[in-house]
């Protein structure tokens, strides 16, 4: 079968035979005519998508917000604080992350051209699209804890309308940011025959034998129907580049006489945002090669310590580890994308007990009965933080008001298990409620519940928010012991329950009423779905909540800034500790009493619990996972490009299909000496869809050959043929020192419907081939001790960071229990 490029080859050397033929054309236009027509790009050409791309990313560049750099925040713990101050080299994020970037002048004619399509994309908006793409960029390469569900929603946003501008910015790459084309055209203008070019390339088209070849290469379906849009799409291009009037008049005209225009290129739409399916969404890896440097980099700060108890310290200059991002995602004025606290219910939600009566869930004490789907069952805990200006969600007008993250179970005919407003938030801060699915709560969906004390399946008609302060909302929300409406929703809490044996059988309690009740989950992790995971976070848990009691006087503020300090390669590290385990046993999984503290509820357990499970327990499951495979080594010759692939996970309404095979797709684009070192992997059918797969399995891409100064890893998932996602990854030399993290993946609408956990390295090859022994000999018990190991680690340096004594000299677990052993 040809090659793209193959067969656009075949429809210039068509196209030009014809400007050849054609008699009104002198020679001098018809040889730069023909000059421009080879010129243009075939499809998926990586020179021609590097120029596309460099315009839209140095656009978000130039455009990012120069707000002043911002220190980390005081800390503060029972008596005495820390405050900071920056004293780094920047003025502004902009000149931190792309210090000297300019608009090229590619960018600077796209910049022009681009608000002629939509006068909504303006510089402001440039502006918003960039902290979108470099949230996402750190993330990717340091794991930052984010509110996924709006920066998932937010590129989805930004993507769809970029498209409607998207030719507007490919003509700027036409005329001036891809090379072969932009120097044709600037021969023709030099030489004064724009307009004598233009009618002979419409002439040309207008041929019945170009009619011909286009209706025949179209016919033929597949890659050749693929090609030949794309090359008429070229040509209206080109067209436009050339002057001619009224261009969608004379499509129509060529459509007449004829010509099959696909609809996608046809006139109204090739030039609206009708024609997108060539171009892959922008994300954070677009964004990470020039960023690189400042996005690991530390921070200067003057910390200036205030004791009310001990001796005054002096000022003293210091450094906070990935500093800049930290600041830009977290503590700065450009932190849009912080992740929501616990998700729960309004006060005055009402909960049907066992009796049949209802209870607002504040007034529900421990001990309480409530209904559930398996029968009357004992409260033992009500959780209660803060609502922290989120809004609530009214469903069917019923007595019910949900936080945006909490689940509510779905009813037939819906595959998944779960549904929440913010899909992805759900999933990201209870991963084990992932594997069941989590769809997207709104209005259409079906959910399950009682009428009349009876179980019911529920049309959900009404999803009604109540934003925090507003009128309607402190009118149905007022809270009695607060000073004003203003700062009313600041003093609510909200509540949950959790059920006594809630982990053996998962019941469900109902909410709402008078006239029907939804069946709802406490958002709690399940501590019996991965066992390794759970003994690491109840290890770190039990080591650091003493401290956090000590220490933290709000751990609802605190507590994510520490968290947001904690990072993952030296865990790894320490899992390299010689040190024997001590005997492997299950973890003792907390009880109720846990969650305690002076017959309370405690803020300190459950949000250290909250922030361990959502921080870190992805992590730490594909570390118990793939603690066997190789570490990442300096650059020799003979190494090898592996990629270290850990999961997918989905979430809202497109799971992994079910009764077909998904083949994922890697090639590696702007790597000349790699770029045939292409790599699949099939994932078998089941019966039912799924909403995450663990591959946890090593990719190799060979021997390493040549440099890769600017390359990319490009991923498409396909069902049947059909292109269901894509997504990117950032390859650099420093990258490839062992380079991690959760990357979008945007099915063919440019719509974010998962994520892929990859990590990219260059390893020796013995290395890589003990990796491949070790693997196939890995036990639970490894992973359990594994997973005991983490949570040592997490403990020492949580209690670090929390402000106790270093205990980075502590032994940790093995990565391998010697108790264990991987030989025969």
């Amino acid at each position: 079968m040809p090659t793209f490029e193959q067969y656009q080859q075949q429809l210039a050397a068509h196209t030009t035979r014809i400007i050849n033929k054609t008699p009104a054309a002198t020679n001098s236009v018809q040889q730069m005519l023909t000059a421009l027509i080879n010129a243009m790009p075939y499809y998926g050409s990586p020179d021609m998508m590097n120029a596309h791309r460099g315009i839209l990313v140095n656009l978000g560049m130039v455009n990012l917000p120069n707000n002043a750099v911002t220190e980390p925040p005081m800390q503060s713990t029972l008596g005495s604080n820390t405050s900071y101050t920056y004293k780094g080299p920047y003025n502004g994020y902009r000149n931190a992350f792309y210090n000297g970037v300019v608009q090229t002048p590619a960018s600077t004619l796209a910049a022009q051209l681009i608000p002629q399509a939509n006068s909504n994309l303006t510089t402001t908006w440039w502006g918003a699209y960039a902290v979108a793409l470099l949230t996402d960029a750190i993330h990717q390469q340091l794991s930052v804890s984010l509110d996924t569900g709006k920066l998932a929603t937010n590129l989805t946003a930004f993507h769809q309308q970029l498209t409607t501008a998207l030719t507007n910015a490919y003509l700027a790459a036409f005329e001036q940011g891809f090379a072969p084309t932009a120097q044709a055209l600037k021969t023709i203008s030099i030489s004064g025959l724009l307009s004598q070019a233009a009618t002979t390339l419409d002439a040309a088209i207008s041929n019945g034998e170009f009619t011909a070849n286009i209706n025949l290469a179209i016919s033929m379906g597949g890659d050749s129907s693929a090609a030949a849009a794309w090359f008429l799409y070229n040509l209206w291009v080109t067209l436009w580049a050339l002057g001619l009037p009224d261009l969608d008049g004379a499509i129509n005209r060529y459509a007449a006489a004829g010509l099959d225009v696909p609809i996608e290129v046809s006139a109204g739409h090739w030039r609206n945002g009708g024609y997108s399916s060539w171009f892959a969404p922008l994300s954070g890896a677009d964004m990470v090669g020039a960023a690189l440097g400042a996005i690991h980099a530390d921070m200067p700060v003057l910390a200036h310590y205030n004791d009310a108890i001990g001796p005054q310290l002096p000022d003293n200059m210091t450094t906070f580890a990935n500093g800049y991002s930290l600041s830009f995602t977290t503590w700065g004025t450009l932190n849009s994308y912080l992740p929501q606290p616990a998700s729960c219910f309004g006060a005055d939600t009402a909960v049907m007990m066992a009796d049949g009566n209802t209870q607002p869930i504040s007034a529900i004490q421990p001990g309480h009965l409530v209904y559930t789907n398996t029968g009357p069952r004992k409260v033992v805990l009500v959780e209660s933080p803060q609502r922290a200006g989120r809004t609530l969600y009214q469903l069917n007008g019923q007595q019910v008001f949900a936080t945006a993250a909490h689940p509510f179970r779905t009813a037939a005919p819906h595959s998944a298990k779960r549904a929440a407003v913010d899909a992805w938030t759900l999933t990201d801060s209870i991963p084990t409620m992932s594997g069941a699915g989590v769809l997207t709560l709104a209005t259409g969906l079906t959910l399950s519940g009682l009428e009349a004390g009876a179980p019911a399946n529920i049309l959900l008609t009404q999803l009604t928010p109540h934003i925090a302060g507003s009128i309607a909302d402190n009118l149905q929300h007022y809270t009695e012991d607060t000073t004003s409406l203003a700062d009313n929703h600041a003093a609510q809490e909200v509540y949950d329950l959790v059920l006594e044996g809630w982990e053996r059988d998962h019941p469900v309690y109902y909410v709402g009423g008078p006239q029907y009740f939804f069946a709802v989950d406490a958002e709690t992790a399940d501590p019996l779905v991965d066992i390794p995971t759970t003994a690491a976070i109840v290890t770190a848990l039990q080591s650091v909540l003493p401290l956090s009691r000590q220490h933290l006087t709000d751990p609802a503020t605190q507590l994510p800034g520490i968290f947001a300090q904690l990072q993952h390669a030296p865990l790894c590290d320490a899992l390299l500790d010689p040190e024997p385990l001590e005997p492997l046993q299950r973890p003792v999984i907390p009880g109720p009493d846990f969650y305690m503290h002076d017959g309370k509820w405690d803020a300190h357990a459950s949000l250290l619990e909250y922030h361990l499970v959502r921080r870190l327990s992805r992590f730490i499951r594909r570390e118990t996972a793939m603690a066997w495979r190789a570490r990442h080594s300096a650059p020799a010759a003979g190494d090898h490009f592996v990629v270290a692939l850990h999961d997918l996970i989905f979430a809202g309404d497109a799971p992994l299909p079910a009764a077909a095979d998904l083949e994922i797709s890697f090639s590696v684009d702007g790597w000349p000496a790699m770029k045939d070192n292409n790599r699949q992997l099939i994932i078998p059918a089941r019966d039912q869809p799924r909403w995450q797969y663990f591959a946890d399995q090593l990719i190799d891409f060979g021997v390493i050959r040549g440099a890769a100064p600017k390359a990319m890893l490009q991923g498409e998932l396909r069902t049947a043929d059909r292109l269901t996602g894509r997504f990117s990854v950032a390859i650099t030399e420093a990258l490839l020192q062992g380079s991690g993290g959760e990357h979008f993946i945007f099915d063919a609408h440019g719509k974010v419907t998962g994520r892929i956990a990859l990590e990219l390295g260059r390893v020796t090859s013995p290395a890589l081939q003990a990796a491949n022994t070790l693997s196939t000999r890995w036990q639970r018990l490894h992973a359990l001790g594994t997973g005991a190991g983490l949570g040592k680690a997490i403990g020492a340096s949580l209690t670090t960071l929390l402000g106790g004594h270093d205990h980075s000299i502590l032994k940790t677990a093995p990565l391998i229990p010697i108790n264990v052993p991987l030989m025969p």
